[in-house]
């Protein structure tokens, strides 16, 4: 254990920090899954246990942004799932994505911002898949 990383049952002061150790402890030990699957991927999943205050988590990150291609435009009927299409399989043609994420355990952390989660921990981990 490090200085300022949790013992266990202990609940951490929020406290916003990074350490260039905790990227490495994230790459050795998250689970990453890429969502539905790599011929076609939608989202990242990462789970592990944060590396400051040892409270499990779960890390949603989106790689196909459908906002602006949601809908058909009326003078062009199909083209948002064509858009759609055209993105997914951009995407799965084998990649990478860097992930910048910060503790979203869950546990409330004394000290932490309204409506945030987690003990502020940031840290960042490189994905790659297919190709």
């Amino acid at each position: 254990m490090r200085e300022g990383e949790a013992v266990a049952d202990e609940v951490l002061e929020y406290a916003v920090e990074s350490r260039a150790e905790w990227n490495a402890d994230m790459a050795a030990s998250a689970t990453v899954r890429v969502e539905p699957d790599e011929t076609a991927p939608d989202l990242i999943l990462v789970a592990g246990t944060c590396p400051r205050c040892r409270h499990s988590f779960t890390h949603v990150e989106s790689l196909v942004r459908y906002r602006a291609i949601n809908r058909d435009d009326p003078l062009r009927p199909g083209i948002g799932a064509l858009l759609r299409g055209a993105a997914r399989r951009a995407a799965g043609a084998g990649g990478s994505h860097d992930i910048f994420a910060s503790c979203c355990c869950g546990v409330p952390h004394p000290g932490s911002p309204e409506a945030v989660t987690g003990c502020g921990a940031a840290w960042s981990l490189h994905v790659e898949w297919g190709g």
